[in-house]
């Protein structure tokens, strides 16, 4: 009686689930036996082959023969060897899923995921073949339908990327020859105006360069802010470049502009220098069109002084542009009030507050508090050099041996203006091309130490001939720079992938030049090294020579240097730099070393350089045992580097 309730209980149970089954429209379950016979199957699938074939499928009906004999044309090829196949699978026990597409009414592609599961009897034997089918036509559509938006978006983005980029090629040209000719003509005897005038344009053109850099950069990363870029700069220079540029308006209008820098302002200091210049022109700008009188107040005063949490020393300055005029109101002066709600976005980048305040009298005050870490001690009391003064001393010293040419292949005639000035100031030979193929033709008739490259030129592009002279075995030593007017990074890495040994971007400095042919061609000063007869470590006196050299033979001033040098270097420094190893902070890292490197460079100290890089490698990569380790070379480096700068100059 028990067994008897039990079957009833089953029998009951199972109708339930067939109704429920035979009820679902948008699944379509069916099961078939060996010769791939209709044992079961629910509405879903009913009016699914209705509405494929055409017909009314029922139990005992063989599918494949259905499918073969109403509507052979509308399956995807190979499609009935393909379900043979999956069900033999699963008549071998193997469930499987896969995914196929169904071609409706001769035009419309559906697709289905279908599901086949073996079906066993008491005694394990598959007698019979469970099949789902779900449509998921929808869900692929969905899917092809948001790829190609993003292929669209991708694609839209791409030619607004390379239409930046190309833009930025065409005025990084034009501006290599305002930048370089200005350059130049800083060299001649100006009196004090054009000087002050020249100095002007050659900032305003090198602030515009600077923006286009980060108009790419937003366009690259999608971020609607530039890039925070930190580092040394001293503040009555730019307090001097932001009056140079003001000069000619300031002339127009018959304004009168005092600037006024208090004594306590430290001259060097840490912070995003383009970012504080687009924000004092933008906020004297303001002033300017506001003012309603001819003068004008610009204050910088220190703020507070405070200790980072890197124990740095830091000062907030405050900077004050006072007028006499119209308060900044949106509905009165829009225009002057977007300008300033996009400087108060511009000083929120860099950490920094803006506020307005006025009197009664209509005094308008607009001040900015920025902090900066000031500069380390250390280099307060060194002697500053002037770089022109130092370019001066190399090209006297160079002009009298002539011995370095240089073949330079450029098109544009006031970039070939400005290079050969360069290498001309340098006491070096030159050979201007406008061409690839020229470039080639002037190798094959004269020698030349270095060539300098144009990418972009009629006949011939720079990577084309480049890759001719590489092909050649007698050129292969000769160093071929890129020259370059992208700004982007992975352009330029790009090139040396390519094969070029280096690259310049444009605009060229003089600065830049000395040092791409000194890093390829080692202009080490042979001749005085020879006539000189001190027994000391090459790795140091290559370097105490080059700077005896360029000093006058100032050997106080090298021992000064060099003590700096070893100070730099403390057993805190180094900790330091341990510990911003180990704490992943790579960005504080990176200037430390960057700091480093460039007191040591004057040096030539080859060895502790490559070890720095190699620490900023290790810090990526999580090595902090090796880190500990190239911090021992690089202290008996130093410790070295003490010694042989004591016997130097005391010889």
């Amino acid at each position: 009686m028990k067994l008897y309730k039990n079957e009833q209980l089953y029998s009951k149970e199972n109708g339930w689930l067939n109704t429920m089954l035979e009820g679902f429209d948008s699944v379509a379950i069916l099961i078939l036996d060996q010769s791939y016979k209709y044992i079961m199957l629910n509405n879903g699938h009913k009016k699914f082959m209705k509405r494929l074939l055409g017909i009314d499928v029922k139990i005992g009906m063989n599918i494949l023969d259905i499918i073969e004999k109403y509507e052979k044309n509308n399956m995807k090829e190979n499609f009935i060897g393909r379900i043979k196949e999956k069900v033999s699978i699963a008549f071998k026990g193997k469930s499987i899923i896969t995914n196929e597409e169904v071609l409706v009414k001769q035009s419309e592609i559906e697709y289905y995921q279908i599901e086949l599961v073996p079906i066993k009897d008491e005694k394990g034997n598959i007698i019979q073949i469970g099949i789902c089918s779900l449509n998921i036509t929808d869900n692929i559509n969905t899917m092809k339908y948001l790829l190609k938006r993003k292929l669209d978006i991708s694609e839209e983005y791409k030619e607004k990327y390379n239409f930046l980029r190309n833009i930025s090629h065409e005025i990084r040209t034009p501006m290599n020859g305002i930048v370089g000719l200005t350059d130049i003509l800083l060299k001649d005897d100006l009196d004090t105006k054009q000087k002050k005038y020249m100095n002007a344009i050659k900032d305003s053109a090198t602030a515009l360069l600077e923006n286009v850099d980060n108009i790419l950069y937003n366009c690259k990363t999608g971020v609607n802010k530039l890039p925070v870029n930190y580092k040394e700069f001293t503040v009555h220079k730019l307090m001097n470049s932001i009056q140079n540029m003001f000069s000619a308006k300031q002339q127009e209008m018959k304004l009168n502009i005092n600037y006024n820098i208090d004594k306590n302002v430290d001259k060097c200091v840490i912070g995003n220098e383009l970012k504080l210049q687009q924000v004092l022109i933008n906020i004297m700008s303001i002033a300017i069109n506001l003012s309603a009188c001819s003068q004008i107040q610009v204050n910088v005063k220190v703020q507070e002084k405070f200790m980072n949490y890197n124990n740095k020393h830091g000062i907030k300055l405050k900077f004050e542009i006072l007028y006499l005029g119209k308060k900044i109101n949106e509905r009165k002066n829009k225009e002057c009030f977007n300008s300033y709600e996009v400087t108060r976005q511009l000083i929120k980048d860099i950490n920094g507050d803006i506020g307005i305040s006025n009197d009664d009298c209509f005094k308008n005050n607009i001040y900015i508090i920025i902090p900066f870490i000031l500069c380390d001690k250390v280099k307060k009391n060194i002697k500053c050099i002037n770089n022109d003064d130092q370019i001066k001393m190399k090209s006297i010293e160079l002009k009298n041996e002539n011995k370095i040419k240089i073949l330079v292949a450029e098109d544009n005639l006031v970039n070939q203006m400005v290079i050969n000035e360069l290498i001309r100031m340098f006491g070096w030979k030159s050979n201007i091309v406008n061409n690839g193929k020229k470039a080639i033709e002037a190798l094959k008739n004269d020698n030349y130490d270095l060539i300098l490259m144009d990418i972009s030129m009629p006949e011939m592009n720079g990577v084309e001939a480049m890759r001719v002279i590489k092909q050649e075995k007698r050129f292969k030593k000769i160093p071929i720079i890129a020259l370059t007017a992208y700004a982007l990074e992975e352009d330029k890495e790009k090139l040396i992938q390519l094969g070029m040994d280096d690259y310049l971007s444009k605009p060229i400095d003089k600065e830049k030049l000395y040092e791409m042919v000194n890093k390829h061609l080692k202009l080490s000063y042979e001749d005085v090294i020879k006539q000189d007869d001190i027994h000391l470590n090459d790795e140091y006196s290559n370097g105490f020579k080059r700077l005896d050299k360029v000093l006058g033979g100032n050997t106080q001033l090298i021992l000064e240097l060099g003590n700096k040098i070893i100070e730099m270097f403390s057993k805190e420094q180094m900790d330091e730099i341990i510990e911003f190893a180990g704490s992943g902070k790579i960005v504080e890292l990176r200037e430390v070393i960057h700091k480093l490197k460039g007191a040591i460079s004057n040096f030539k100290l080859t060895k502790v350089t490559e070890n720095l890089n190699t620490i900023k490698e290790m810090a990526i990569a999580g090595d902090i045992n090796s880190i500990y380790n190239l911090i021992d070379e690089i202290n008996g480096d130093i410790g070295e580097f003490k010694k042989e700068l004591i016997k130097y100059c005391n010889n």
